[in-house]
């Protein structure tokens, strides 16, 4: 008998599997997320900070008006637009778009977190323009919508 005729035939090994891949694809993978995630994140940042910017170049313009035409009736109906507006970018439109009166500096307050809305100067958003004069400072007006400005944008 011949020994040869005891050996198998040559088998090749078994392809390589496509699963689970090589460290160095994880690595790759995890890196693009990262990558992603972070444009993201600084997309939305410089969205916002945009959008406050301005914001505070307008209220500032809004400001400049006031002193050079001392209506604070204008000024205060400037200031709730203004402030309806950014809300609408932020914010659930089924939850600002119809607001007015009470329910509004309601949504500012709580929006804010503070009560200078329904309670302090920023009542006179809803009042000033049915007024024909008002003896509130349009200066603290403007401080307490520059702070919701800040609060959420």
């Amino acid at each position: 008998m011949n020994e040869l005729e005891n050996l198998r035939d040559i088998h090749s090994p078994p392809p390589i599997s496509f699963w689970p891949p090589a460290p160095g694809w994880w690595i790759l993978v995890a890196l693009i997320l990262l990558s992603v995630i972070s444009a993201w994140i600084f997309y939305r940042r410089q969205k916002k900070r945009a959008l406050r910017k301005t914001a505070l170049i307008e209220l500032n313009q809004l400001q400049q008006s006031l002193s050079k035409d001392q209506d604070l009736s204008t000024f205060s109906a400037q200031i709730s637009t203004l402030l309806r507006r950014l809300a609408l970018t932020q914010f659930n439109r089924n939850e600002v778009a119809g607001l007015t009166g009470e329910a509004w500096l309601e949504f500012l307050d709580r929006t804010g977190q503070t009560k200078n809305f329904t309670q302090g100067v920023g009542k006179i958003i809803i009042t000033a323009p049915y007024q024909a004069t008002t003896d509130i400072d349009g200066q603290e007006l403007v401080a307490i919508v520059k702070d919701w400005i800040h609060f959420n944008t």
